[in-house]
């Protein structure tokens, strides 16, 4: 079939197992950068979301 495309039609589908990747996508909309490290009451260093965002959305 010529002119379907093959790519699912919402970009998040293509990672369903990583559930992770919708609130990295979010921090990185608002500046955030989801590597962050943050530290709990204590004082343990724990990663702000263990995924990577899904720039492709951003353009």
């Amino acid at each position: 079939m010529s002119g379907v495309s093959t790519l699912p039609r919402r970009p998040w589908q293509c990672n369903r197992a990583r559930p992770a990747i919708r609130p990295a996508t979010i921090y990185h909309a608002f500046g955030i950068d989801p590597d962050t490290i943050v530290y709990n009451h204590l004082n343990q260093p724990r990663e702000l979301v263990k995924a990577k965002a899904l720039t492709k959305l951003f353009g």
